[in-house]
């Protein structure tokens, strides 16, 4: 086509696609540009025409239209025009001729600050829900041992420690010092509210399969929830999202006493948090969780009316650095709790340490602890300089029988719950080489993801607790006698191994079983 036209010093015009156009090859000889285009056209289905600048123009032909008595097939229905994009500035221009009104919107069962958190906007009060996340994640770290003097040992929280936390943790927390509330981002006429997008809070630690509720970010953070294996929650969303979906917002205020949003925009846009509100502020379900601290002597396997053969197939379980492997187990109670309990204690091999009881809502953590703080005299021996001094002080170590719980409502009405008991002892005393003893305490401590049927109970066996005792014997008098008086006494060193059985049984309390149906 370029050769055909540069011969013929004439100028022509043609998209991309008619010069790609295969033509074959033509031998032209005394002919016409006009008649070597009506060639061309005829065989390439083309249609050209010379204009007043005389240049060649070639197009496609059109195909002509087929009269209705020829159609073969049946007309196929027209495709509906697509939606019209609305620019930014002619929704501006909409946006003005829309009224602005203030309107306050009663929250029920959630609190202000819970909201604040979705829509996006600065926290304004408190949020007992986020103050208990925050309280239970620091919780589940390995309790620290106070000492005397104002000194305490820190067991860090990191994967050196814990197996299943994986190292990113362990990493430094960005400083978010001095960020402060973000303000709104205004269109220039002031008239809308764009949207306030806040860091997220960072994502809790991963457990027993289920990510960890994340925490601790500015206004509008949720932690994120991970799902995994070993999992761990990732960065929280900012919350701002729901905010920067609905325009016409100018302004959204929450009044923490009165539980109330004061909200500043078009009327549709209002209607619309109201409508988002409806689905989130209802009553929460809870759940009542009740366990059982059992010691328990001899072996688990004879303990009546708890199957043991389940676990690996409905349970999930990632045990501590200080269990054996293989030494936890899980185990469903097969009929009565109270006719398992009844027989441990009638034919006196177990003891009921404690039986707490607790609610918690939905989601939400659970913790149940023991305390016993054991004072230690510690002597330490140092030199100043040409001085050696010793320093005798009280150390206080305190020894916890903890239960961390999270359960989650399913819908066919069975309870996945998060389950985790630690529990801490004084096995033995080491000789301290200044002078008295140290004591040498072990921590054990199992999670485990479970899901049982709601006032199903089930057990956590394998958590050791061990005494030991020393028992002295002499005869009277002999015992006494000067060089030959130990042959008359003995001494004796006892341990004694026992179970720790924990029985816990969550039960679903549904909302409008404790509702009033009119307020």
């Amino acid at each position: 086509m370029d050769l055909l036209f540069n011969e013929a010093q004439v100028s022509f015009s043609a998209t991309p696609d008619i010069l790609a156009l295969p033509i074959g090859r033509l031998r032209l000889r005394n002919c016409r540009v006009s008649e070597v285009l009506n060639y061309i056209a005829q065989q390439a289905g083309l249609q050209w025409h010379r204009d007043e600048r005389g240049v060649y123009i070639l197009t496609r032909r059109v195909a002509e239209p087929i009269k209705p008595s020829e159609t073969k097939e049946a007309e196929k229905p027209a495709l509906p025009t697509p939606p019209r994009v609305v620019s930014p500035e002619e929704q501006r221009q909409r946006l003005e001729n829309i009224p602005i009104v203030t309107e306050t919107i009663k929250l029920r069962h959630v609190p202000v600050a819970d909201v604040c958190f979705l829509l996006g906007i600065p926290i304004q009060g408190i949020s007992p829900y986020q103050l208990m996340l925050q309280d239970f994640a620091l919780r589940r770290r390995p309790s620290p041992l106070s000492r005397g003097r104002g000194k305490e040992q820190t067991i860090p929280w990191s994967s050196s420690v814990n197996p299943v936390v994986p190292p990113t943790f362990a990493q430094p927390t960005p400083n978010l010092t001095g960020i402060g509330p973000v303000p709104a981002l205004q269109s220039p006429n002031g008239s809308e509210t764009a949207g306030q997008f806040v860091p997220g809070g960072f994502g809790g630690l991963g457990f027993g399969g289920l990510g960890g509720l994340g925490f601790g970010g500015m206004p509008g953070g949720f932690g994120g929830l991970g799902f995994g294996g070993l999992g761990f929650g990732g960065l929280g969303f900012g919350g701002a999202f729901l905010g920067a979906l609905i325009g016409g917002i100018q302004q959204i205020i929450g009044l923490p006493a009165q539980n109330v949003l004061l909200v500043r925009g078009t009327p549709q846009a209002i209607q619309e948090i109201r409508d988002i509100l409806r689905e989130i502020d209802v009553p929460p379900d809870q759940v009542e969780i009740e366990s059982q601290f059992v010691e328990v002597s001899g072996s688990l396997q004879d303990i009546y009316g708890i199957d043991w053969s389940l676990a690996g197939r409905e349970v999930t379980v990632v045990t501590g650095l200080t269990v054996p492997e293989g030494t936890i187990n899980i185990g469903f109670v097969r009929g009565n709790l109270s006719a398992t309990i009844g027989a441990l204690l009638t034919r006196s091999r177990g003891k009921v340490i404690q039986a707490p009881r607790a609610f918690t809502i939905n989601g939400l953590p659970v913790v149940f602890s023991s305390d016993i703080d054991r004072p230690v005299i510690v002597q330490e021996t140092y030199t100043d300089g040409l001085i050696t001094r010793t320093t005798t002080y009280i150390e206080i170590y305190t020894i916890s029988i903890a239960l961390y719980a999270v359960p989650f409502i399913n819908a066919d009405n069975t309870v996945t719950i998060y389950i985790m008991p630690m529990v801490q002892d004084i096995p033995e005393y080491v000789q301290n080489p200044a002078g008295g003893t140290i004591p040498v305490v072990s921590s054990t401590w199992t999670q485990a993801l479970v899901r049982v049927r709601d006032g199903e109970s089930f057990a956590i066996g394998g958590l050791l607790r061990t005494r030991n005792s020393e028992a002295r014997r002499e005869v009277p008098l002999l015992a006494r006698l000067p060089f030959i008086g130990s042959l008359f006494k003995t001494k004796a060193q006892d341990v004694d191994e026992k179970n720790l059985v924990i029985f816990v049984t969550p039960r679903i309390v549904r909302a409008e079983e404790i509702t009033p149906k009119e307020l």
